[in-house]
């Protein structure tokens, strides 16, 4: 899929009446959404919504570049009516580990596997702004970037597949979101989602 161009949308849930200013001052990743992309344009727009579709595992072709998601994202904090944008958490990023599988080769009915497990840690950065009382919000972000993606093809190339086997590796991404709230660091709880790297799937 090119990565051409993103249009971020942004949603907040409006509170009814008047709420206390509590909550437990966090917030959390609900899933990653399932984008609608433009077949003209090729332009990927994710949109915020609690009850739209998400992906639950990821694949992705060894040869494409990168593996980006779009996070859907949810505020714990609550507002008093007319202060939300004070409650509001401005995200600015988040850390990842990645848990790295061996390179199973799937040739008929033998299966061999090579190189070691391993674990990679990062940190990417974005922007996204998630207002109180239930807010959510959407941040894009590489989960397997440019250069992970580069060392996994590195991976599967030392395995010599033969040319008609089918290759796997299973990436298991821990995400945590970090941010700022009234000038503190703030982060959300951990969110992880599996990724298969082969060639027997498309590219998402």
């Amino acid at each position: 899929m090119t990565r051409a161009f993103y249009s971020i949308l942004f949603a907040a849930v409006a509170a009814t009446g008047c709420v206390a200013a509590e909550g437990d001052e966090s917030f959390i990743i609900i899933n990653n959404l399932v984008p609608e992309v433009d077949d003209e344009t090729g332009e990927v727009t994710f949109t915020p919504n609690r009850e739209g579709p998400f992906f639950s595992q990821g694949f992705v072709n060894p040869e494409a570049p990168n593996f980006f998601v779009g996070s859907l994202f949810e505020s714990r904090v609550q507002a008093v009516e007319g202060r939300e944008s004070l409650r509001t958490i401005l995200v600015e990023g988040a850390n990842i580990s990645l848990e790295v599988s061996e390179v199973s080769v799937v040739s008929g009915a033998v299966v061999q596997k090579s190189g070691a497990p391993e674990t990679i840690e990062f940190s990417v950065r974005f922007s996204s702004a998630v207002s109180p009382n239930g807010g959510v919000a959407v941040g894009i972000y590489d989960v397997i970037p440019f250069e992970v993606m580069a060392a996994i093809r590195g991976k599967i190339a030392a395995a010599a597949p033969p040319a008609d086997a089918d290759v796997f590796v299973e990436v298991t991404s821990t995400t945590t979101a970090f941010g700022d709230f009234y000038g503190d660091r703030i982060d959300s709880t951990s969110f992880v989602f599996p990724v298969v790297i082969t060639n027997t799937a498309p590219s998402f």
